[in-house]
């Protein structure tokens, strides 16, 4: 079994992985789904959406400092690739724009249809942070939480597959309050670019995130 060069020669515990991503989701859905909503139905606010990708970030950056602490930072090799790692890169980019356009132009389905209205509606100084939030912190954040440390600290006790399915799982909750079809998109992207990881490293996953918030949020 592959476990992360990271993790091979530290005390392993399961508990990290379950408590840093209890925090995540409730920091994320009590700020984001809970607090914000009685606030955005009386009027439309950039301060508000600057809000709610504060609270996201915020939501990675705390289980983040626990786990970086516990098992050490990221190292360079993550950001590093090699031949193998560009065309997986390649191949994997190929497919993903196949399938994000099936979904975009035949079904017309974006991820946040309401993001993508509000990103249209932003301008100045909020349209630059959101823009930096959706295409580099939250993706960086997001693949180097479920992907560097919570798969792996799965990966060292479940089979692989189990492993892949449970950080699908919960980082489809992350996106809880879209809908079912949607829900069903983003966990079958987080299956796929776990799978890439496991592969090659978090350089290509994040890559293909970026890609992926590129084609699904941000209005065309």
């Amino acid at each position: 079994m592959y476990i992360d060069a990271l993790f091979r020669e530290r005390s392993i515990k399961q508990s990290d992985a379950w408590v840093s991503l209890a925090l995540c989701l409730a920091i994320h859905i009590i700020g984001v789904q809970v607090v914000l909503p009685l606030f955005a139905p009386l009027y439309f606010s950039p301060v508000l959406l600057s809000f709610s990708f504060f609270v996201t970030i915020l939501a990675f950056v705390f289980p983040l400092a626990y786990l970086t602490h516990r098992y050490a930072a990221i190292q360079k090799s993550d950001f590093i690739p090699d031949g193998k790692d560009l065309i997986v890169l390649l191949l994997s980019s190929m497919i993903l724009f196949m399938y994000a356009s099936l979904f975009l132009l035949r079904y017309n389905v974006r991820v946040a249809p309401n993001l993508t209205h509000m990103f249209s509606n932003l301008s100045g100084v909020h349209y630059t942070i959101a823009l930096i939030s959706m295409l580099f912190v939250i993706p960086i954040l997001e693949e180097t939480f479920f992907r560097k440390y919570v798969f792996n600290i799965f990966l060292s006790k479940y089979r692989i597959s189990v492993a892949i399915i449970l950080v699908g799982i919960f980082e489809t909750f992350l996106h809880v309050g879209y809908q079912l079809r949607q829900l069903f998109i983003i966990f079958l992207y987080s299956v796929g670019l776990t799978i890439v990881y496991f592969k090659t490293r978090l350089s290509i996953t994040l890559a293909l995130h970026i890609f992926l918030n590129t084609m699904f949020y941000l209005p065309t």
